[in-house]
C-alpha cells in the first residue's frame, strides 16, 4: 500500500499540474512558447524527414529551427538535432500523422509497450499503477521523449538474452539510435559468453547504418559527424536551462552546482571509473540478475557524462520489479521510493542549484554492492544422503 500511495499522490499532483501548465499559454502552446510535448518535435521532424527527405538540412541549427518555425509558431524557441540518422528508420510512422495526433499515438504506444515490456509473464496491477503513475513517466508525458520505447528495449535485451538471444541482440541493435545507453551492454556480453547477442546486435546496428546509407544517401552521416555531434558537445559543456536539472550525471551536477570545468572532468572520470568497476566486479560471476540488472542500469546513466532522468525508465522499472522482495530492508524501500522520485526532484533542484542525483545513483548502486555481496557470503551446503534410513536418522 506505501508504494500505492505515492502512486496515486504523484498522480494527483501531476493532474493538477497538467491543468496550471495548460492555462499558461494558448494551446497547442504553452506559456514558454514551446509546441506541447517539446522534444517530440524533434520526434516528429525526423518522421517527417524519413518520408520526404532532407535530413542534411536538420544539422545545421538555423536551417533546422528556421524549417521548425515555418511549420510551428515563428517565436517557438530553440531545438537542436541530436539524433544518429538511423533513428529515421524507427521515426517514420510518426511523420504519417499532423503533430498532435501524432504524439498522443506517441504516448499511448510508448506506454503501453514500456508497461508490457516492465510487467513480466505475470500482471501485477500495482506495479503498473507504480510505473504508470510514476515521475519519470510525468517527464517523458512532458517532454515527449523517447524513453519509453528505450527503457522497453532495454528491459527486453536483459529479459531475453538468455531465452531468446537473437530477439535480446535485435532490440539492443536497435538501441544504437542512442548509444550512450548501452555503452556497458558489449563488456557485459563478453564477460558473461553472450556471444550470439553480441553478434546479432552488431549485425542489426550496422544493416541499419547501411539501409539507411542506401535511402538517404552518405551525406546524412557526413552532416551528423561534422555537425551534429560537434554542437551537441557544445551543448552539453556550455548549455543552460532547466537541461542541467534533467542530467542525473556527476559532470553537468558539479556543473549545476558552479563547479569549474576541470573539477566537473575530475568528478566525471572518478564517477564513470566507480560505474565500470561496480559493473565489472557485478559480472564477472552469475549474482542476483535483478539485482544484477538495477546495477548495469544505474552505471550506465552514471558511466557517460551525457544521460537524462527520462533515460532512467527502465531502471525504474527494475527497481518497481524489486519493491515486493522478501529480503528488502528498510534501507531499501527508502531508497526505492527515492530513486523512483528522482527524475522530478531533480529537475526541482534546478531552481535552487541544488544537485545530486548522481550521489543518488551512486549510493544506490553501493547499496546493491552490499547486498550482492552479503549473497556471495552465504555458504552453500551440499548434503548427501547414503541410505533411505539416513533421512530418518
Amino acid at each position: 500500500m506505501l508504494y500505492t500511495r505515492f502512486a496515486l499522490g504523484a498522480g494527483v499532483l501531476f493532474a493538477i499540474f497538467e491543468v496550471f501548465y495548460f492555462r499558461s499559454g494558448h494551446f497547442p502552446y504553452d506559456g514558454l512558447n514551446y509546441v506541447v510535448g517539446w522534444d517530440f518535435v524533434n520526434s516528429w521532424m525526423g518522421g517527417r524527414a524519413a518520408l520526404h527527405g532532407g535530413l542534411q538540412t536538420y544539422f545545421e541549427v538555423h536551417r533546422y529551427n528556421a524549417e521548425i518555425h515555418r511549420l510551428f509558431a515563428a517565436n517557438v524557441p530553440f531545438h537542436n538535432w541530436s539524433y544518429p540518422p538511423h533513428i529515421l528508420l524507427l521515426l517514420w510512422p510518426f511523420g504519417l500523422f499532423p503533430y498532435l495526433a501524432s504524439y498522443a499515438l506517441w504516448l499511448v504506444a510508448g506506454l503501453g509497450v514500456y508497461l508490457w515490456a516492465a510487467s513480466g509473464p505475470k500482471f501485477d496491477r500495482e506495479l503498473l499503477l507504480f510505473l504508470a503513475l510514476s515521475p519519470v513517466a510525468m517527464v517523458l508525458v512532458l517532454t515527449g521523449q523517447n524513453g519509453f520505447f528505450t527503457g522497453a528495449l532495454l528491459l527486453g535485451v536483459l529479459a531475453q538474452w538468455d531465452r531468446r538471444p537473437a530477439l535480446a541482440g535485435i532490440m539492443l541493435g536497435l538501441l544504437s539510435v542512442k548509444p550512450q545507453l548501452v555503452l556497458l551492454m558489449p563488456l557485459v556480453l563478453m564477460m558473461t559468453g553472450r556471444w550470439r547477442c553480441l553478434a546479432v546486435a552488431a549485425a542489426t546496428a550496422a544493416a541499419m547504418v547501411v539501409l539507411t546509407t542506401g535511402l538517404y544517401g552518405s551525406a546524412v552521416w557526413h552532416g551528423y559527424l561534422a555537425e551534429a555531434v560537434p554542437f551537441q558537445n557544445v551543448v552539453m559543456t556550455r548549455g543552460t536551462g532547466l537541461m542541467l536539472g534533467m542530467m542525473p550525471t556527476a559532470f553537468i551536477n558539479a556543473r549545476l552546482m558552479g563547479a569549474p570545468d576541470a573539477v566537473a572532468w575530475a568528478l566525471q572520470a572518478v564517477t564513470s571509473a566507480i560505474a565500470l568497476t561496480a559493473v565489472i566486479w557485478t559480472f564477472r560471476k552469475r549474482r542476483d540478475p535483478m539485482l544484477s540488472n538495477a546495477m548495469l542500469l544505474a552505471a550506465s546513466l552514471l558511466v557517460v557524462p551525457y544521460s537524462f532522468n527520462y533515460d532512467m525508465a527502465a531502471l525504474i522499472a527494475v527497481l518497481a520489479q524489486m519493491r515486493l522482495r522478501p529480503d528488502n530492508t528498510r534501507i531499501d524501500t527508502a531508497l526505492i521510493l527515492i530513486v523512483w522520485m528522482l527524475p522530478l526532484v531533480m529537475m526541482l533542484g534546478f531552481f535552487v542549484k541544488l544537485a545530486g542525483s548522481a550521489l543518488v545513483l551512486l549510493v544506490l548502486m553501493n547499496r546493491l554492492f552490499e547486498r550482492m555481496k552479503q549473497e556471495d557470503a552465504v555458504p552453500t551446503y551440499t548434503i548427501k544422503l547414503s541410505s533411505p534410513a539416513s533421512i530418518d536418522a
